[in-house]
């Protein structure tokens, strides 16, 4: 497979830019995050995906036809973002409070409130930019716009968080799959 080649510094003078060693080195920092940002977008769908399942868990119940129908129509059309899934999930556990019923209220609004970070990281790690800082110990920062231009620093203690968080989410929406009826195999290596 071909590979995207292409780096982008931060903050480093000219002499740095054509200094080998100092190219090398951001590229080893910068090939090494690559694969954790793809790690962090596909968490963020896994929990989309399983989000999905349980909105048609309460629109359309067990019926394969109309899941599939529906998830054609609408769950994977354009128009349905992650953040539209998050909406109608906050308000089907309003109208369907009996599909929630093993969640206390602080599970509720914490599974909601999760559910809507993951959508703002993936967001951020998907459509920003990664920069290597030279003069910060080539460090790796993200640029995203929100509000206007931002750089969040990627260390490994916050990808843990981000992927901690999307395994709660999922484990607490797989148990509310799981408790309505499920064919879906899945597993977590």
């Amino acid at each position: 497979m071909a590979q995207w080649n292409i780096i982008h510094f931060m903050n480093a003078t000219p002499e740095q830019l054509r200094d080998p060693q100092v190219v090398a080195k951001c590229a080893v920092v910068y090939n090494a995050i690559k694969p954790k940002r793809a790690e962090v977008i596909e968490a963020a769908l896994s929990v989309e995906g399983l989000l999905d399942q349980v909105l048609l868990d309460l629109l359309v119940g067990r019926d394969a036809s109309k899941r599939a129908r529906l998830t054609e129509l609408v769950l994977t059309a354009e128009f349905c973002t992650s953040f539209q899934k998050w909406k109608m999930l906050r308000d089907l556990m309003s109208a369907v409070p009996s599909y929630f019923e093993q969640l206390s209220e602080d599970e509720k609004k914490t599974l909601r409130k999760e559910i809507h970070v993951l959508i703002e990281d993936r967001n951020k790690f998907a459509h920003g930019d990664l920069f290597v800082n030279v003069p910060e110990s080539y460090a790796v920062d993200l640029r995203y716009y929100e509000d206007g231009t931002k750089y969040l620093r990627i260390t490994d203690h916050l990808l843990n968080e981000l992927l901690a968080r999307a395994l709660r989410c999922r484990q607490t929406l797989w148990t509310l799959h799981s408790h309505f009826g499920t064919d879906l195999q899945t597993a977590v290596l």
